[in-house]
């Protein structure tokens, strides 16, 4: 998928993607290696890591240390393949608001607990148990259950509506929470948004 999206093979030529994508095949090259011992992915390992470099380069995300995004993108990758989370907001005296997301286990699944987050503008991917995201601005937030947790199986955005930009979160097609801000916020310096980077 790195290689496609870093040449353009059958999608958009897409930079940011193909990073994201070649973390992810470095992290698991480098945990196969732990357990393999194959030599052929001594190789393969050591050309990820020169193509990151190269990637890591042009982005120029060696001068991110805090992320901002319109779109809750760690609680989409914790939905991703089809799973479903455990979310709870928290409201700041800063008045951001902290969200809290867990994956849960399918049916039958043999299952961790961990999800694969990757934070292309941190160079991180790693195996996570929960992710953290902070909404910040103008800030709101509705849950059907209160400050419970709350399940959820899809995630819909609407930004720019008369609503402002607004996060529907699902159970079942019913909606259980909404949440309302300008912007979601991840920091690379604090050790409870990000663990030990690779």
């Amino acid at each position: 998928m790195g290689e496609m999206y870093r040449k353009g093979i059958g999608v958009k030529r897409d930079l940011e993607k193909a990073y994201h994508y070649y973390l992810q095949a470095e992290y698991a090259f480098k945990k196969r290696m732990q357990v393999s011992g194959n030599i052929h992915d001594t190789g393969y390992y050591a050309r990820v890591q020169i193509l990151n470099a190269q990637l890591k380069n042009v982005l120029s995300y060696d001068l991110l240390r805090i992320y901002e995004s319109k779109y809750p993108t760690l609680i989409g990758q914790a939905l991703e393949d089809g799973y479903e989370i455990m979310v709870s907001f928290k409201r700041l005296k800063s008045n951001r608001i902290k969200i809290t997301a867990a994956r849960m286990n399918r049916t039958g699944e043999d299952y961790n607990g961990k999800m694969l987050i990757t934070h292309p503008y941190f160079h991180y991917c790693q195996f996570q148990e929960y992710v953290v995201t902070y909404a910040d601005g103008d800030t709101d937030y509705w849950s059907l259950y209160g400050d419970d947790c709350i399940r959820v199986d899809r995630l819909e955005s609407v930004v720019g509506s008369q609503f402002g930009n607004r996060h529907e979160f699902y159970y079942r097609d019913k909606l259980v929470a909404y949440i309302i801000a300008d912007s979601f916020v991840v920091n690379s310096k604090k050790k409870r948004y990000i663990p030990e980077k690779m």
